[in-house]
């Protein structure tokens, strides 16, 4: 049995804010859309089926488009993202008014020693509340779970 880890950040995000404006505060903090390769996303019309679909990194514009298009939808938003060199990082979910942010740590979860193999949460933290908050997003709540 696999072991499962997310971080739920929820709050307001104000009425001008939108889900790529977060993810645009992510790369510029160090984190990047390339996940082994290549780009993983979630469609336009996914309807939460979850079927991720992959890019080559040479269409992140292609991708950019679909995120503003799915934001236009109130789809829910999918994307993969690693932190810089370290190929650890996770599929962050965010709904199109940006109240909820989602990250599933499913790229190499960093962990903390011992049997339990408990996800380091706090590493992660560090990594993305500085581009949450630099967005004006206002935090009012941060769920981090562990789970079999």
């Amino acid at each position: 049995m696999s072991r499962s880890a997310s971080i739920e950040i929820h709050g307001q995000s104000g009425a001008s804010r939108r889900p790529i404006a977060l993810i645009d505060e992510l790369l510029k903090q160090g984190w990047s859309y390339n996940d082994s390769g290549h780009i993983s996303y979630l469609p336009l019309g996914d309807k939460d089926n979850c079927n991720w679909q992959h890019e080559d990194l040479e269409k992140w514009t292609t991708i950019r488009e679909i995120i503003d298009g799915k934001t236009l939808c109130n789809e829910m938003i999918g994307i993969s993202l690693a932190y810089q060199d370290t190929e650890i990082g996770g599929d962050f979910l965010l709904y199109a008014d940006l109240h909820n942010i989602i990250f599933n740590l499913t790229i190499n979860r960093k962990t903390l020693p011992g049997q339990f193999r408990a996800s380091d949460f706090s590493w992660y933290l560090e990594r993305l509340l500085p581009a949450v908050e630099a967005i004006g997003f206002q935090i009012e709540k941060v769920t981090c779970e562990d789970f079999d």
